[in-house]
């Protein structure tokens, strides 16, 4: 006997709803009462233990002044402007590290990055033309470079002041690549 009905409800089956009404459906012929709602019990259990501790990329207010406060305390301002960034474009951590003077116009709000290698390029690297939001552009202006990079820091270096800030201010689970979400999100 098969377990799951040969037409299964039009419940979305990954939901924890989902799955325990394809297993109500499934189990109140085949299995005795107790079985079935022991099955349920298990399913439901092991559902809560999968998404309790699951993380959320998603800062409140209140969360993102507290990190670029903590930032700002910080001996070097770059790891604010890193962060600043982040969240005003939503480019990677080593897109912003990379970025030079050169690559920015602002008088055309356009910045010119050199994409990571990743499967989306078939492993090579190409240039992107990006749109430059006003927040960002308004950041870029503040700082009034003309040469160099942008943000002077290592890669080590912004990762470790991003992760003592975010520790220091309770955001435990939040990594720098969920600012990318975060910007995006907003957008």
């Amino acid at each position: 006997m098969p377990i799951f009905p040969a037409k299964p409800e039009k419940i979305a089956p990954t939901t924890k709803a989902g799955i325990i009404s394809q297993l109500v459906v499934s189990t109140k012929s085949e299995i005795p009462n107790s079985a079935a709602e022991a099955t349920i019990t298990n399913m439901n259990n092991s559902l809560y233990s999968a998404f309790k501790n699951a993380r959320a990329p998603f800062l409140t207010n209140e969360d993102e002044k507290r990190l670029l406060f903590e930032l700002s305390q910080m001996s070097n301002p770059n790891h604010l402007r890193l962060t600043k960034l982040a969240l005003a474009t939503g480019f990677r951590r080593s897109e912003l590290l990379s970025l030079t003077w050169r690559n920015i116009d602002l008088s055309k709000k356009l910045l010119y990055i050199h994409r990571k290698n990743c499967a989306a390029t078939d492993n090579y690297s190409a240039p992107r033309l990006i749109p430059l939001p006003n927040k960002a552009k308004k950041i870029l202006e503040e700082l009034q470079g003309t040469d160099g990079k942008v943000i002077e820091l290592s890669k080590g270096a912004a990762r470790n002041g991003f992760d003592k800030a975010r520790k220091k201010v309770g955001l435990e689970t939040l990594r720098f690549h969920d600012l990318r979400h975060i910007a995006i999100s907003r957008m």
